[in-house]
């Protein structure tokens, strides 16, 4: 059910029949992780921009966009650099 409060904000309320009481649920602290940038990216690899745009593009390198510009998280910077080292 959907009301209107008095500051204007819309509030919801579940009918009581339709509560039901959670158990074990696992809630974890957030934990922020520093994301790269394509510009912060490319300096890090020491490449241009337009390299990581094509590596991107090659479906190489998963983006995550967050308030519409790509981010890199490190984790997947660094498989990315593993997967690709040269072996002498």
């Amino acid at each position: 059910m959907r009301r209107s409060s008095s500051s204007g904000a819309t509030v919801f309320r579940i009918p009581s029949s339709a509560a039901k009481p959670v158990e074990n649920i696992a809630v974890r602290e957030p934990v922020a992780i520093k994301m790269f940038t394509r510009q912060s990216l490319a300096a890090y690899l020491d490449v241009h921009v337009n390299t990581i745009d094509r590596i991107v593009r090659r479906g190489e390198l998963p983006t995550y966009r967050v308030s519409g510009r790509r981010r890199f998280y490190p984790d997947d910077v660094e498989r990315y650099v593993r997967e690709h080292r040269e072996r002498a």
